[in-house]
């Protein structure tokens, strides 16, 4: 109910919708990236609806319970969905996170239909977005490696920070931001020196 009402209020209140959305979608999501100053507040619902709506349905997908941290964990990355958050850049970031976890159950041969889905590596996919930026900024392989990255970095972390980790995934994707946007300033920008800057750059 909450998602049709924000189709059709946007719809109503700006004709334009989306195609500013369109717009929208080729931004880089890179900081500071007011979608709201920028493409307004009904472009912001509508990528917001989106973003709901492909999240729910990979939940659904694999059968993942909808239990209150996996809930909070989504409504708290929707809530980026007017601050650099859009479909296009963190679906890679989602691939190469989803891929470190496969590969890993690959190993352990756990892969199956008793598959464990453990609930914290549930929590740091949903969280691998934070990193949505990067694939933005540097493209599609960049975004897949640093979700893979992600989900291979989360255990060592908690060690460095003492147990502590209700701040774990934020401290992961700082950490893995810094690393790989130092790969890439080095090996890819050196070649795209005259690229476009995305509006929000």
């Amino acid at each position: 109910v909450f998602i049709l009402c924000c189709i059709i209020q946007a719809n109503v209140l700006d004709h334009k919708v989306w195609k500013k959305y369109l717009e929208l979608l080729r931004s880089n999501g890179r900081l500071v990236s007011d979608y709201i100053r920028d493409y307004g507040r009904e472009t912001v619902w509508i990528n917001y609806v989106i973003n709901c709506i492909f999240i729910l349905l990979l939940l659904m997908l694999f059968n993942i319970p909808l239990n209150g941290i996996v809930f909070g964990s989504v409504v708290a990355i929707l809530g980026c969905s007017g601050f650099g958050l859009h479909i296009k850049n963190y679906i890679p970031v989602f691939l190469g996170a989803s891929l470190a976890f496969f590969i890993k159950m690959l190993v352990r041969g756990s892969i199956g239909i008793d598959m464990d889905l453990d609930l914290a590596i549930i929590v740091a996919i949903i969280f691998s977005t934070g990193l949505a930026p990067i694939c933005g900024k540097y493209g599609i392989v960049y975004g897949i490696l640093i979700g893979f990255i992600h989900i291979a970095i989360i255990p060592l972390m908690i060690n460095l920070q003492g147990g502590f980790d209700l701040y774990n995934n934020g401290l992961a994707c700082g950490f893995e931001a810094a690393l790989v946007q130092v790969i890439a300033e080095n090996i890819f920008i050196k070649e795209r020196r005259h690229a476009k800057k995305s509006k929000d750059w």
